[in-house]
């Protein structure tokens, strides 16, 4: 999961800005780094991949929802990657070493099977 540099700095907007329901006003928000347009797209790109939840409101106005993906964006990325390495990187050499010990050990043991048919 990648966020753009203005979703990061958006989602920390709104994760130190949330009150107790995890909601926040959407003109409670630092949008100094970000221009006018991107500040509504990145709200939109947010809502898309289930990070917040977007009420509309008057005058352009959201209440932001933080969702569970969202408030703990941090804890799953790393799960994510720790899931990554494991199922890529070490399931694929653990299953190599097996399976050439089984190879090797075969080979071997057909080999001496044959030499004693050849007696």
């Amino acid at each position: 999961m990648f966020l753009t540099d203005n979703a990061i700095f958006l989602l920390n907007e709104i994760r130190s800005s949330v009150n107790g329901f995890d909601r926040v006003d959407s003109f409670d928000l630092d949008r100094r780094d970000i221009e006018p347009g991107e500040f509504i797209g990145t709200l939109k790109y947010l809502e898309s991949i289930g990070f917040i939840e977007l009420n509309e409101g008057i005058n352009n106005r959201f209440v932001i929802t933080l969702t569970f993906k969202g408030k703990y964006y941090e804890r799953i990325k790393a799960f994510e990657r720790k899931k990554y390495i494991k199922e890529s990187i070490i399931t694929p050499i653990f299953v190599s070493v097996v399976v050439s010990f089984i190879t090797s050990s075969a080979i071997y043991l057909i080999y001496d099977i044959l030499l004693q048919l050849i007696k």
